[in-house]
């Protein structure tokens, strides 16, 4: 990761890449509480203040009945610009997926709302585009970045 970083970082100046535990056991955070500095200060990689101390007591508790919990990782991608990708065989959302699915014990990959986009009509999950100021601009991100396999400019989510 390390060696991957400094090379999208020699190729594109605005490039970061951040990752947070988003959900532990049945604790989410809360999306608007996330302060991604916050989560680099703690051991449970936590970025909302307000849920730290519950998932604290929750795997205390979880740990000392002799188990385990299940958690949600967050990561965020942002400075790529749109076009890097492909639309057939090696799509981006697919890598990332792969990717993603190598480590040990994951289960489940999402980009943008995932799962959740089963539960909107499509003109609610469509990421509209349009022009502001000469710009290309988004209504939403629900597709987490990547459209047809490629980057849209938005931000990466997974």
């Amino acid at each position: 990761g390390a060696i991957a970083n400094q090379i999208l970082n020699s190729h594109f100046k605005n490039f970061k890449i951040q990752g947070c535990v988003y959900q532990i056991g049945p604790h989410k955070i809360d999306e608007n509480n996330i302060d991604w500095s916050f989560s680099k200060t703690n051991a449970l990689f936590c970025p909302d203040k307000q849920i730290l101390k519950i998932w604290e007591d929750y795997l205390d508790k979880v740990r000392k009945s002799g188990s385990s919990a299940g958690a949600i990782i967050k990561l965020k991608a942002s400075g790529l610009p749109a076009g890097i990708g492909s639309p057939i065989y090696s799509k981006l959302d697919s890598e990332i997926a792969a990717g993603i699915m190598s480590i040990n014990a994951v289960k489940g990959v999402e980009i943008g709302i995932g799962m959740q986009a089963a539960e909107i009509e499509g003109i609610e999950n469509a990421d509209e585009i349009f022009l502001e100021d000469d710009k290309i601009s988004f209504t939403s991100n629900n597709a987490g970045g990547v459209l047809g396999g490629i980057t849209s400019g938005q931000d990466i989510v997974a």
